[in-house]
C-alpha cells in the first residue's frame, strides 16, 4: 500500500513538472519562435515587393509553378522568369531561375483525397502565391564580393534543359565584381535533390561570401497546433 502511495505521488510530481515546463518554458519559447517566423515571412514579402529585378526577364520556359493568385508586382516579374522542369518517377515541378529557388514541387504518388482521380499533392509553391512555400539557397555579401544573387536575380542556364535522375542541371550568375556563382542540381529517382554551389573569384581582390539555406512558408498549416517542436519535413 505504501509503495502504491509513493508511486502515485511520483506520478503526480512528474505530471506537475511537465506541465510547469510546458507553461513556463516551452510555451513562451514556441510563441517567440512563432512571432520570429511571422516577422521573417513579413520581411521576405516586403523584400520581394520592393527589390528591383536585375536585367530583363525572358519569356516563360517550362511550367509556371501553380495557379494561385499573384499578390505583388515582384511576384508577377518572377512569374515571367524562365524555369527548368523537374521530372522523376515520384516528382514533377520546376526550378525558378529568378532566385534559383525550388518553388514548384508536386508529389505524383499522393492525392489530396482518397479519390485516385483527385489532384496530386502540391508541396512547394512560388512566393507570389497565396500558399508560398519554397526552398532557397543564397549568399550574404562580404568584403569585396560585390552584389550577390538575390530573390530577383535571374540566373543563366549553362547545362541541361530538364532536371531528371539522369540529367543534372547547372546554372550560373556573374556579378559586377567578376565573382561567378555556379549552382549544380541533381536528383535521384525518389525525392532527394542535391545542390552544389561553387564561387569563383575572377577579380583582382580577395573576396568573401557567406552561404545560407532556408525553407520559407508564408502561411501556417490549417491543422491546430499539436504542441510539438516541429511540424513538416526538414
Amino acid at each position: 500500500m505504501e509503495n502504491n502511495r509513493n508511486s502515485m505521488i511520483a506520478i503526480g510530481l512528474t505530471v506537475l513538472i511537465v506541465l510547469a515546463w510546458q507553461f513556463f518554458f516551452m510555451g513562451p519559447r514556441m510563441e517567440a519562435q512563432r512571432q520570429a517566423q511571422e516577422q521573417a515571412a513579413l520581411q521576405q514579402q516586403t523584400q520581394e515587393q520592393t527589390v528591383t529585378p536585375e536585367g530583363a526577364t525572358p519569356a516563360v520556359s517550362g511550367q509556371t509553378g501553380g495557379s494561385d493568385a499573384v499578390f505583388s508586382q515582384a511576384g508577377a516579374q518572377q512569374a515571367s522568369a524562365p524555369r527548368v522542369k523537374i521530372e522523376t518517377p515520384s516528382l514533377e515541378g520546376s526550378i525558378n531561375l529568378a532566385g534559383a529557388r525550388i518553388d514548384d514541387i508536386k508529389l505524383k504518388d499522393y492525392h489530396v483525397s482518397v479519390d485516385p482521380t483527385s489532384p496530386i499533392v502540391t508541396l512547394f509553391s512560388p512566393a507570389d502565391t497565396e500558399n508560398g512555400y519554397f526552398a532557397e539557397l543564397g549568399f550574404v555579401q562580404g568584403d569585396n564580393s560585390g552584389t550577390v544573387p538575390g530573390p530577383q536575380t535571374v540566373w543563366t542556364l549553362e547545362k541541361g534543359t530538364e532536371l531528371t535522375p539522369s540529367t543534372p542541371v547547372v546554372i550560373s550568375y556573374t556579378n559586377d565584381s567578376g565573382i561567378k556563382f555556379t549552382r549544380s542540381f541533381s536528383i535521384d529517382d525518389k525525392y532527394m535533390i542535391t545542390v552544389d554551389d561553387k564561387v569563383t573569384n575572377n577579380s583582382d581582390k580577395q573576396a568573401s561570401v557567406t552561404p545560407y539555406g532556408r525553407i520559407t512558408r508564408f502561411n501556417l498549416p490549417d491543422e491546430p497546433s499539436a504542441w510539438v517542436l516541429h511540424e513538416g519535413f526538414l
